[in-house]
């Protein structure tokens, strides 16, 4: 995503793990803010402080009167976790369209398959329900890239 708003080039993306890699290194190396990665305010892994953190970026950007979108991306092993779904009713409730959440649905996570873990289907039908405009997309090489580029 960051390269299809040409934050900066793949050269510096990948191949992902490999020593030298700018992303892949500060994801788990450095500290929460790096400027070697612009567009990147912080990574929380996978225990569902994205999205809460996103909302309270939002929220704030809000009241300061500022019109950036803020954009999270998180994973459907994420969604297992309790805070991202109370930050997912606090987004709708306060009316913070400056918001985009991207999950990566891609079925699993760190303890197996999703559905053996906790079934999160149907996915898409909870977001909405909570007052999200869901899309839902099957991902394929670079299609996330892609459409979020248009968003």
């Amino acid at each position: 995503m960051l390269r299809a708003v040409r934050r900066f080039g793949g050269e510096r993306l990948f191949p992902c793990g490999a020593a030298g890699i700018v992303l892949s290194e500060w994801l788990t190396a450095r500290g929460p803010c790096d400027e070697n990665v612009p567009g990147v305010e912080l990574s929380t892994g996978s225990l569902g402080h994205g999205l809460p953190v996103a909302t309270g970026m939002a929220i704030a950007a809000k009241r300061d009167g500022r019109t950036s979108r803020i954009f999270c991306l998180i994973s459907d092993g994420e969604c297992d976790e309790g805070s991202v779904w109370e930050a997912a009713l606090f987004a709708p409730h306060h009316k913070l369209d400056n918001l985009i959440v991207l999950v990566d649905y891609n079925k699993i996570q760190s303890l197996g398959a999703v559905k053996d873990v906790i079934d999160l289907d149907p996915l898409a039908d909870k977001w909405r329900a909570f007052g999200w405009g869901a899309l839902w997309r099957t991902n394929s090489s670079g299609t996330i890239a892609r459409r979020s580029a248009r968003i």
